[in-house]
Order: C-alpha cells, then structure tokens, then sequence
C-alpha cells in the first residue's frame, strides 16, 4: 500500500481518526474503500474490498479524508471532513490473552485475531462437532473473531468462517479438524515477533493485504476462465469464485470477490488476456487479481489444445501433490485439477482411472448438480479432460466436477457445469 500525507496528528487527548469504512460512489460504481491512518497521523493507506491499493476509487476515498494520494509528501490544499468517531469497543477480559507486549504487534491487526481465533477452537472443542454449528458460544466467538478483524473482513478469513460452518453443519470431523488446526497455526504465526516466511504467507493468505502488500506483478497472460460460482463466506455464498487456467504454465488460479463489490458478468468461458495482474502467495491455485484486461467470449480450438496439454494424467502425483498442499495449509487449501483420464468407467457410476487403473470418483453429497449433469453430458460423449474441485477419501480422491471437454466430430468443445 501507497503511504499518503494528510492531517496533522490529534493532540493528546483529542479524538483522532485511526481506521475508516467508505462507501465510495465513482462513476456510477460504489465499493467499499478501507483508509487505516498512521500511528503520528501524518500519512494514510487504502485498500477496496477487491485488495486493491491504487486506482480512482483508492484517489477518492483519500481526498475523502483530505489525504492527497498525487503528491505523497504535501498537506492537502482543502481541509478534511470532521470523521464520526465510533466508541471505543470495551476490551475483552481473558485470561488466556496475552500480556500486553508480549505477543502483540501493534502495527497489524493481529493480536485481536489470533486471540478470537483462539477462542474459536476452544469453543468448537468444548462443545463437539455435533453440536457446534448453532452453539451460542461458538457463534459468539465467531462474532468476536469478525470484530477482531480488519474491515471489510479478509477474503481468505471470510472463505475460512463459511468452510467451517459448512463443515460443522454436515458434521464433517476431518474437515473441522483441518480448519481447526489452521486455526492454531495462524495463532501461532501471529504471536512471532518476526514471523517466518511461511508463516508471514499463511498470514497473508487468510488476512490480505493488511498484512503484506506485496504479491507477484504479472503480464502478459493468456488465462481461460473454465468456472464461476458463489461460495460460502462470512455470509452464505457470499463470494463470487472464478477458476482460471494459465494457457502457456497450466497454472490454476481464482479470483474472489465478494457480493459487496461487482459480479462477474458475461459467457463462462472465456479468454482473458491479462496486461497486468496480482498473484498472491500461498497455496494452489493462487488468489489473482486481474488489473488490466481484454475479454473474448468463448474458448478456441488453440486454448483447448493447450489445456488438454497441461492436463494431470497420473493419479498418483495429483493425490501427492493434494497431499502436500493440505498437509502444509490443512484450513486455507482447496485444490483443484484439470485431469485427462485414461479410462472412463460407466458401470455404476460414473468415474475415471488413469493408465495404471487408479480411480477418480465423482462426489456425492446433499447437492449432486453438477456430478449429474456431467453424468448427462457423458452418456454419448468420451472426456478428453475434466476440471473440478478435489476432495480425498480413505481409498483415493474425488472429484466435484465444474466442466468437462470432449469432441463432438472433429470440433473440440467445453461445457460448464452448474
């Protein structure tokens, strides 16, 4: 984040303004713009609900607030609008919290978070999976760890809020012990004075860019958009998930919003040729944000030719790979895989081997759309590739299928499922 000159710091015992939430209307588009000002008061920093940290929407939501973001280093020329200060939330007493600066890092929000996520797991514990989903204290630690966070709440924190409560709600065990487990490593990470370089990424990855700015600069792509769905966040699907392929790595990728900012409009797929993105670390496929664009409906006979390139065909490196992933990131990972099978299996259910027999089953739970309509799609029609989300089981992997390949003649096709 760009740091910004502005007000001169409150004296003591005058109110000052520390954290902002605009809702900044440009052009016909509002978005949700998040100022956090320095310690002295002399500079500022924003971020959207998207992550982004310049643009006319950051620009606007400074002068807001009387910061000039062209010249970083001038007091602004008009003098800023008198803030509303909200009243200060009374501390929290507990006695598992650390003592003052002994933990705590004061310029991040992470004290408060690692301390709710604390009692986020003690209160899962106590009650039991069974029970946890609608549990007062459960709920209302959950609450906390909300309050804790910075605003608007993270992407990779809302993500975490909705996978868990889907989990205690189906009374998943594995699952909320993998959530659970991210939630304790996250803890841990936060209370290092100078965290690692994999704990400063698991940082980043569940709390954004208000934990560090800076993400891999990208350009030049050419990225096929294959998926698009709405996934529980904080609220109940409450974010807007698109699956991308990298046509020249085969590099899976997503990009998230939240229903706060635009939709994704238009066909899926689609072709994206990137001028300018951000990925962020972490686990695959990596969080992107698309910068600067150009959009062409559909996919090309080129771009399929290069996915079925950069398809998975040996099952074996998928489950290890899957592995590894959740091993290293068991709450924070959700891996997909663009698979070509050797074999597909139509007796009984559906399923795919590769070329030494290992099985990829389909998912089946309380919802089966999209296992079903790629059932449909494959009564007369041989895959080349599938893509989907994965899931492991005791005796393999399994596939929640999002879209499907094949050949109708010589012409070379891909249905989106769902």
């Amino acid at each position: 984040m760009t740091g910004h000159s502005g007000p001169p710091a409150p004296q003591r015992g005058a109110p000052g303004l520390r954290r902002a939430l605009l809702e900044v209307e440009l052009d016909g588009r509002c978005e949700w713009v998040t100022v956090t000002v320095s310690a002295d008061g002399s500079g500022a920093r924003a971020v959207t609900s998207d992550g982004l940290h310049q643009g006319p929407l950051v620009d606007a939501a400074l002068a807001l607030l009387g910061y000039d973001s062209a010249a970083p280093s001038a007091v602004p020329s008009v003098p800023p609008r008198s803030p509303t200060i909200a009243p200060e939330r009374p501390a929290l007493r507990r006695e598992s919290l650390p003592p003052p600066d002994e933990h705590a890092r004061a310029d991040e929000p992470l004290a408060g978070a690692a301390a709710a996520f604390e009692d986020l797991v003690t209160a899962v514990v106590r009650v039991g999976v069974d029970e946890a989903a609608e549990a007062p204290s459960v709920l209302a630690a959950r609450e906390r760890l909300i309050a804790a966070s910075p605003a608007p709440l993270p992407l990779g924190l809302a993500r975490y809020l909705g996978r868990l409560r889907a989990a205690l709600l189906t009374r998943d065990v594995v699952v909320v012990a993998r959530l659970l487990d991210e939630a304790s490593r996250f803890t841990a990470a936060a209370r290092q004075r100078t965290p690692s370089g994999t704990e400063r990424e698991r940082l980043r990855v569940m709390m954004g860019p208000f934990v560090d700015s800076r993400a891999e600069m990208v350009s030049d792509r050419v990225l096929v958009e294959l998926a698009r769905e709405w996934v529980a966040g904080a609220e109940r699907s409450g974010i807007e998930r698109r699956l991308l392929i990298d046509t020249e790595s085969g590099e899976l990728l997503v990009e998230c919003r939240t229903r706060q900012g635009v939709a994704s409009l238009g066909p899926c797929p689609r072709t994206v040729r990137v001028g300018l993105a951000e990925v962020d670390p972490g686990p695959s496929p990596r969080r992107i944000r698309v910068l600067q664009y150009e959009l062409s409906n559909g996919l090309d006979a080129q771009g399929y030719a290069r996915i079925l390139e950069h398809a998975e065909r040996d099952l074996s490196v998928v489950r290890a790979r899957c592995q590894r992933e959740i091993k290293a990131y068991p709450g924070l990972s959700e891996p997909f895989v663009v698979f070509a099978p050797a074999h597909t299996s139509r007796d009984g259910a559906l399923a795919f081997t590769d070329a030494r027999g290992a099985l990829l089953t389909l998912a089946r739970g309380h919802d089966e759309g999209r296992s079903a309509a790629l059932e449909r799609a494959l009564r007369t029609q041989e895959p080349e590739w599938v893509v989907g989300a994965l899931g492991e089981r005791e005796d393999g992997l399994v596939l929640d299928p999002c879209g499907v390949g094949f050949r109708e003649g010589s012409t070379a096709r891909y249905l989106r499922l769902g």
